[in-house]
């Protein structure tokens, strides 16, 4: 298993020096096409018509998204050449941002994203793009931390267990990159007020010899229980030091994972190292 295409989203934020240098990267390790997708979406007040005469406040603010759409482009195409990389392309769609993702998912086998920000007035949108994407996206999504460099296909990787169909689906969706690294950890985070000494669940034997059958060497542990899961998650990835986290992604309605604090959630609110989420 490998990946052959993989899809950058190419945020208007300042990451995407960050962004497109690592997903070059991650197609170079896999020797995969490269896809980098701006997203340039004009939404007008209900009723209203477009104008294009030259100076209007429209035409202006069209041109200004045209030419950020460009500089992105511009900065993800030279990463492509400086990392050697055969076949990339940089596309544009006029598609609401989550849409087009979704769309042109189909045709790659991993989609590459920016984290939302921590805070400012871009943080709703963004949360809220990455949050359908992860529900909607036939593929699964890889998340980098903002203003910080990795180099894909190296170091600890850790991957979090719970027993579900979205663990097992970004386990497996994962696997390409697991099987680069330089060692795997299996991590079942214990409920809140739980000890460490509670005995392994029967799900997790049979994750490391399907694991195994994979060629990894997999060390089970389980997460303290003094947390909730997401915050036990990324307190073990930077303890141990972990370069890739794999986990479920919304494993119960995304309504009540917002009102409980899921996992989801805590980690995307906190991100420290690549993650990949699958549903």
């Amino acid at each position: 298993m490998t990946y052959r295409s993989i899809l950058l989203y190419l945020d208007e934020g300042p990451d995407v020096d960050a962004l497109s240098e690592y997903a070059a990267g991650l197609a170079r390790l896999f020797d995969a096409r490269l896809v980098g997708l701006s997203c340039h979406h004009l939404s007008l007040p209900l009723g209203e018509r477009p104008a294009f005469a030259e100076g209007d406040p429209l035409t202006t603010h069209m041109r200004e998204i045209e030419d950020a759409a460009l500089a992105r482009e511009t900065t993800f195409l030279r990463h492509c050449r400086q990392a050697g990389l055969k076949t990339f392309d940089a596309i544009r769609d006029g598609s609401p941002a989550a849409a087009a993702l979704c769309t042109h998912a189909l045709g790659s086998d991993l989609v590459v994203m920016g984290a939302p920000d921590s805070a400012g007035p871009r943080q709703a949108t963004q949360r809220a793009l990455i949050d359908a994407v992860l529900l909607a996206s036939a593929r699964p999504v890889l998340v980098l931390p903002q203003g910080r460099r990795f180099e894909p296909g190296t170091g600890k990787a850790m991957v979090a267990w719970d027993g579900s169909l979205g663990a097992a689906h970004a386990a497996s969706a994962a696997l390409p990159l697991l099987q680069r690294a330089t060692s795997v950890d299996l991590v079942r985070a214990v409920p809140v007020g739980a000890g460490s000494d509670q005995p392994i669940p029967l799900d997790v034997p049979r994750a490391v010899a399907w694991l195994s059958g994979h060629g990894l060497a997999v060390q089970v542990r389980l997460a303290p229980g003094d947390r909730r899961v997401g915050q036990s998650l990324l307190f073990d990835a930077k303890a141990t030091g972990a370069r890739l986290l794999v986990m479920g992604a919304w494993g119960r309605p995304r309504m009540l994972e917002r009102m409980l604090g899921g996992a989801t959630r805590d980690v995307l609110a906190n991100l420290v190292v690549p993650t990949v989420f699958a549903h």
